[in-house]
């Protein structure tokens, strides 16, 4: 599209027809598509080799991340089989794209890695958007390619690609939707793209619910009032971005209506975090969580030292760039912090209710938001004091890397995963002490011995399993068509009578379905269900229950 074409576009009132925004259309930097190929092969390639790392060989993930791929498995491979199997707690869509690797890797017994390589997919495909985000930015090629590299080989950003997380998924519609947001308003592409990165962002992490409403604030900020005709303009331009993801949201309810009966069902429901145990409540009075609940100067404090851990450059980069585009009235750029502000603003809200969980990968988005802020200093600052901050701001970020090696080493707070990848980091003599820690550790090593004796008993009948804690036997069951689980539509029934139903009933000593529905179970509590195994070997205990005949 020529400048002219982008002119004709623009209202006839429309204060973006002035020859010094004309001027500006003709700067903005486009990536090479072989630069963006080889960003993105490059890091495609590193993440694939870490995850299969990872994943097959020292068993270093994270449990939420195997239960996706376990949602996407029931959907193909259970005893009933349907895409509502798929579940309607977590937003669906890094679930739906492992479907169609599941038939590939279950038969070469690497169902683990589909997660994994979505997440490598993202981590790379993100990669590549930062670059065309700091290329409209007009960073130089030699500080961009920097910045890459630091996003890049950041620790916390190498474990969530290469463990199959949704963070990776959220981070490229995220920079999807900066990307629209800084192309505005040169043509109807940019409105699209934002509302469409919106929407997918939804049905990735229900934190893009903050983002949405960070980019409607921005999009007010910066062009009301523009014209005369101003109030129709921000009618149409908020309709454009924002029509997408209340969309998706409506679907998203109407799904959960039609399927479990309740358009809430996802917040709502036993396995929700709504009824989760309170985190901060039981987290001690001592606990960093425990004193930011419902303490508005705690909350900042441990807000602002999460996000240290995660990349200095970020917090410092904020008041910089915040306070320059203020002086500067340089709206377009004070639009795009509350963008960046919105989730991390979100999170700072579930410290503050008491809902939020330890894990430091909650505000790994310090880490990419970090070299975008240190791109907006090339479009709002002068010469003399741009290069004396950006090379602040980059030593910042060099630093933050072995300052957040170290909080995975030593801050207990970080989650079993992280800790194990610090030990790994800094000493690798102390990680096998810490395995015991790591949920994703213990499930992978219980896995194949609780999958054995299942898949042994399932010959006589069927085998009922909690789904939601179990998921990891599920994965390894050779025969999962033998196992009633939790995802199966006549479960509900089958657990309020087992007895002609089920042969076996598989169940963990904590936390489960078959204990809040029959309370002292476990211990034997009930003639129809006597215990004929118990696991010596795995690190969680579980019994296997044979169920009497009617």
């Amino acid at each position: 599209m020529n400048h002219g074409d982008i002119l004709s576009r623009l209202p006839a009132t429309s204060k973006l027809r002035p020859q010094k925004e004309r001027r500006s259309i003709m700067e903005l930097i486009y990536i090479s598509k072989k630069e963006s190929r080889v960003v993105f092969w490059t890091s495609l390639i590193f993440y694939l080799a870490v995850g299969a790392l990872f994943n097959l060989y020292i068993y270093l993930g994270n449990g939420d991340a195997l239960s996706r791929t376990a949602n996407a498995y029931y959907v193909l491979y259970s005893r009933d089989p349907h895409l509502a199997a798929i579940g309607f707690i977590w937003p669906p869509l890094p679930s739906l794209m492992q479907l169609p690797l599941l038939p590939i890797l279950k038969p070469l017994g690497l169902t683990v890695m589909a997660g994994p390589i979505i997440s490598a997919l993202f981590g790379a495909g993100s990669l590549v958007m930062l670059d065309v985000v700091l290329g409209r930015l007009k960073v130089p090629d030699k500080v961009r390619w920097l910045l890459l590299a630091l996003t890049m080989l950041h620790p916390n950003y190498v474990f969530l690609c290469g463990s199959g997380m949704a963070e990776p998924i959220i981070l490229f519609f995220i920079l999807v939707v900066i990307w629209g947001y800084m192309q505005m308003p040169y043509g109807t592409r940019s409105w699209v793209i934002c509302g469409a990165g919106l929407a997918a962002g939804f049905m990735v992490r229900y934190e893009a619910l903050a983002l949405i409403l960070g980019v409607a604030i921005a999009l007010v900020l910066v062009y009301w009032p523009e014209s005369g005709d101003w109030r129709d303009e921000m009618e149409g331009r908020l309709l454009a971005v924002m029509v997408p993801p209340a969309y998706a949201v409506a679907i998203w309810l109407f799904l959960n209506w039609m399927v479990m009966d309740s358009p809430l069902y996802f917040l709502q429901s036993e396995y929700s975090l709504a009824n989760a145990t309170d985190i901060a409540s039981n987290a001690g009075v001592t606990h960093p969580l425990f004193l930011a609940w419902n303490n508005i100067f705690y909350t900042i404090s441990y807000t602002f030292k999460r996000l240290a851990q995660q990349n200095i450059a970020f917090l410092i980069g904020s008041v910089i760039v915040l306070l320059t585009a203020f002086v500067k009235r340089n709206r377009k750029m004070i639009g795009l912090l509350f963008i960046l502000f919105s989730i991390p603003a979100f999170t700072a809200y579930q410290v503050f209710s008491g809902s939020l969980a330890t894990w430091l990968r909650y505000w790994f988005y310090a880490i990419p938001y970090g070299a975008i802020e240190i791109g907006m200093l090339y479009r709002i600052l002068q010469r003399r004091w741009r290069n004396l901050f950006v090379g602040l701001l980059v030593f910042l970020f060099i630093i933050s890397i072995p300052i957040s090696v170290n909080t995975m080493y030593s801050d207990e707070n970080t989650g079993g995963d992280m800790q194990r990848l610090g030990a790994y980091l800094m000493h690798p003599a102390s990680e096998p002490e810490r395995r015991t820690s790591d949920s994703y550790y213990i499930f992978r090593h219980d896995a194949p011995i609780l999958a054995a004796k299942v898949d042994e008993v399932s010959r006589e009948g069927l085998v009922m399993v909690d789904a939601n804690k179990s998921y990891y036997v599920i994965l390894d069951a050779k025969h999962p068509e033998r196992l009633m689980i939790t995802n199966d539509t006549d479960f509900p029934a089958a657990l309020q009578y087992p007895q002609g139903k089920v042969a076996y009933i598989l169940i963990p000593e904590e936390g489960n379905v078959f204990s809040r529905t029959y309370p002292g179970i476990y211990d034997g509590a009930y003639d129809w269900a006597v215990m004929v195994y118990d696991f010596p070997d795995t690190l969680t205990k579980y019994r296997l229950f044979k169920i009497s005949p009617q």
